[in-house]
């Protein structure tokens, strides 16, 4: 019982960080560079969350300090799209459309 409150602060901590960043959504709402394609798509490929992000995101979903950190930064919808791979869609989406426009 002793340790529930470190826990809580390390879930709390750990949860701080925003689903998806707003270093990611920047990239993501960026006009084509066609000059730099590769590197924005590079970046754009990095953005995707990999399986060790999923999974953190699920245990987040499934822990009620989760659900705490979830309302306190508000993005149970970012979280949402992760889980359900939209993010990973419109990511590729992104992609497909700077590919087109630089072509």
């Amino acid at each position: 019982m002793r340790h529930l409150p470190m826990t809580t602060c390390l879930v709390l901590l750990l949860g701080a960080c925003a689903a998806i960043p707003e270093n990611d959504r920047a990239l993501l709402a960026a006009e084509p560079d066609c000059a730099n394609v590769e590197t924005q798509i590079a970046g754009l490929e990095a953005t995707k969350p990999s399986e060790l992000r999923q999974t953190y995101i699920t245990m987040q979903y499934l822990t009620p300090d989760g659900w705490v950190a979830g309302l306190i930064h508000d993005d149970f919808d970012d979280r949402r799209r992760i889980l359900n791979g939209s993010y990973s869609d419109e990511i590729d989406t992104r992609i497909a459309t700077i590919r087109t426009q630089c072509s």
